[in-house]
């Protein structure tokens, strides 16, 4: 019995984190910001809300765990995803003949040079 109740709340947690992942990469994958000025009222927390509603089970393990919604979290989310690019970028580069990097760039008000970011699908 012990066992078949932890196994549910092992399943309810993969679903918590995977909800925050999904989470997190959607923002980022559509540029918006994660933060607000109160970290409550930030795009994140508001998303998460919406999304947790059609899971009400999943409700109390939030409110439990809100550790892993903490914004240092979501910047390791971050770099995880950022990281997983990086490999397919390079795993792309490492199969082609031939590839090129484009860079687009302007100067800021101090005459410093400033590149814009290269956006890719992976």
């Amino acid at each position: 019995m012990l066992s078949i109740q932890v196994s549910e709340n092992q399943r309810s947690a993969q679903k918590c984190l995977r909800l925050v992942f999904t989470t997190v990469g959607y923002l980022a994958r559509q540029g918006l910001a994660l933060r607000g000025h109160d970290e409550s009222e930030g795009h994140f927390e508001q998303l998460l809300k919406c999304r947790r509603a059609s899971m009400p089970e999943l409700q109390t393990w939030f409110t439990q765990k809100k550790k892993f919604t903490h914004h240092t979290v979501q910047d390791e989310i971050l770099q995880l995803y950022g990281s997983e690019i990086l490999r397919c970028i390079l795993a792309d580069a490492q199969k082609s003949q031939s590839y090129a990097v484009i860079v687009d760039g302007t100067q800021d008000i101090n005459r410093t040079e400033q590149e814009s970011n290269l956006h890719t699908s992976c």
